[in-house]
């Protein structure tokens, strides 16, 4: 896919914002504008999308092909369309990172959502595994939705990495107000607490935003 650019997307909203079902249909769409060969990965890090199959490790090891000699033969492992993997703890996240770094060679699309990013990510720095897919995900085709409440959470790492910024709900911390005031055009936040519920505003890092009404999950 020669005409690839990586996306990083940082979908910010406060508990019951409804940030993770724009997540889930950021990923839907995402994977529609990479084609038919785009496979789609949560890290369910509190476990709350259980509607979709688990992934094992061990199977996207296989799928990417990861030990497997040139030129032998190879039984074909096939993943669901949209997958969730489950991590344990900050070694398994950076066995997880280490594989998707595989895909350098294989080429398939990925796109790759975070939920509870700050979990992995601190405000002073992001795990090993996390900040190595930050710096260099865009060389594995792994793009990355991170879904997180607060910019507070995240780590500036993470931050300087987003193609595009959406916030959902109203913004109710101070120092939250603060930062977006300095990162969001003047009449984005003149708009941004007055928005209809589950409304959100979607912003380019080049400057353009867009106020966008709720959505809905689509197969």
């Amino acid at each position: 896919m020669s005409d690839y650019r990586r996306q990083v997307w940082l979908v910010y909203g406060q508990t019951g914002s409804g940030k993770t079902i724009l997540a889930r249909a950021l990923l839907e769409k995402r994977m529609k504008e990479l084609g038919a060969g785009a496979t789609g990965l949560v890290v369910d890090t509190l476990e709350e999308h259980a509607d979709l199959p688990a992934i094992e490790l061990n199977t996207l090891k296989n799928y990417l092909k990861i030990g497997v000699p040139e030129n032998t033969r190879y039984e074909k492992v096939k993943l669901p369309r949209v997958g969730r993997v489950l991590l344990d703890d900050e070694d398994e996240f950076s066995t997880f990172s280490a594989i998707l770094e595989s895909n350098e060679e294989q080429h398939r699309p990925i796109v790759l959502m975070i939920d509870e990013v700050s979990y992995w990510s601190s405000p002073s720095k992001s795990t090993v595994g996390l900040s190595h897919l930050i710096r260099y995900g865009r060389h594995w085709m792994v793009d990355l939705i991170g879904v997180v409440r607060r910019p507070a959470e995240t780590s500036a790492e993470l931050r300087a990495q987003a193609t595009e910024l959406f916030v959902i709900g109203r913004i109710v911390e101070p120092r939250d107000y603060d930062y977006f005031k300095k990162v969001l055009p003047e009449p984005v936040m003149e708009k941004v607490n007055t928005l209809p519920e589950f409304s959100y505003i979607k912003y380019k890092t080049t400057g353009t935003y867009t106020i966008c009404k709720p959505v809905k999950i689509t197969g």
